[in-house]
């Protein structure tokens, strides 16, 4: 390799890195994160909670021990991880 080539080569180096540099960063992209954050966590801990607090309140009505609470709490769990899973795959599309 000649010092032509070299100085050919590190030219195209600092001009990549100063097109990568000397690009504008994207405002959006922070509130674009939170709401992404958000649209995964709130159905999770909602969708778990309510379930929790409907099934204590069967329990309660039916007198019995704890097995309607516990059955809605995991059914809620899981349909909110559904859905957070089915909003992250939806925030990844470009």
């Amino acid at each position: 390799m000649t010092d032509d080539d070299r100085l050919a080569e590190m030219r195209r180096a600092v001009e990549r890195d100063a097109a990568r540099v000397s690009k504008p960063h994207d405002p959006g992209s922070l509130l674009r994160a939170m709401g992404l954050i958000g649209s995964v966590g709130w159905p999770i801990a909602l969708l778990t909670g309510g379930g929790a607090v409907l099934g204590h309140f069967l329990d309660a009505k039916m007198g019995g021990g704890v097995r309607a609470t516990l059955g809605l709490l995991t059914l809620g769990a899981v349909a909110g991880s559904l859905i957070a899973a089915r909003s992250l795959r939806e925030g990844q599309r470009p």
